[in-house]
This record gives C-alpha cells, structure tokens and sequence, in this order.
C-alpha cells in the first residue's frame, strides 16, 4: 500500500497570503471611508429631527433661551454634543441646530455639521471641518 501526502505547498500558501493583502490594501480605505460617511449622516439624522420642533419654539416663545431640550433633542448623543440657538430679531439664524463630533478620525478637531434657518423658515445643511467626499447629500 503505498501512502501518499496531500496538502498546499508553500508556494501556494504564499500565493493565497499575497491575494488577502491586496484585497485588504483596497477594502479597509473603503470601510473607512464608508463609516466617517455613515457618521455624518447620522449626525445629521439626529439634528434633522429637531427641525419641526424648532420652527414651533421660534414661532411661539421668539425671545427665550433655546437650548436642545426646549426641541425634543438630548444635548449629548454617541455621535454628536448638540446645541442650539435663538434666531435674530429678523428670524435668521445661523447654525441654529448644531452638532460637535465626539469623534473626529477622518475630520478635523472642529467638525461640526448645522442647519441654517433663513428668515422665510427655509432650513438649509452646512459643514465645517468635513472632506468634501464625507458631506451628506445637501449639506455644503
């Protein structure tokens, strides 16, 4: 009887070793690149959500201090320190809803992503500290 080896020669294994390191040189940058995206959309989500509550505080209580719980928002998430603030006397208000990125790997320290009221109560995206290629759709 005669008894045969079976297995992967050392040059196979290689072969197979060198495979998994190209594909992984390529598919972490884009995992990256896909979760600082997905945080920034959820950092807007979840300033987005005190839009309405916004409009009907500035509408009925013009002259108050605002702060993230007069809108139905917690002042600290996992992604964001939210902040708010009272619009002019004229009803813009710059950076009105305000999110502060806890963590900023693939932004700058400052990152921040808001929402503008104009005057009218048209609400518009805006970013500071984000990459262009991070910015939700919308937000400039």
């Amino acid at each position: 009887m005669k008894y045969t080896q079976s297995g992967f020669t050392l040059i196979e294994l290689m072969i197979v070793i060198a495979i998994i390191g190209i594909l992984a040189a390529v598919a972490i940058p884009a995992y990256q690149d896909y979760i600082a995206k997905s945080r920034a959309s959820v950092a807007l989500h979840e300033i987005s959500a005190g839009k309405s509550s916004y409009e009907l505080y500035v509408n009925h209580q013009y002259s108050t201090i605002l702060t993230p719980a007069d809108i139905n928002l917690s002042s600290s998430t996992p992604t964001c320190t939210i902040s708010a603030t009272n619009p002019d006397s004229t009803g813009v208000a710059l950076k009105a809803i305000r999110c502060h990125l806890k963590n900023t790997t693939g932004f700058s320290a400052n990152a921040e992503i808001y929402i503008n009221r104009s005057a009218d109560g048209v609400y518009s995206c805006g970013t500071t500290g984000f990459p262009e290629k991070y910015k939700p759709n919308g937000c400039s």
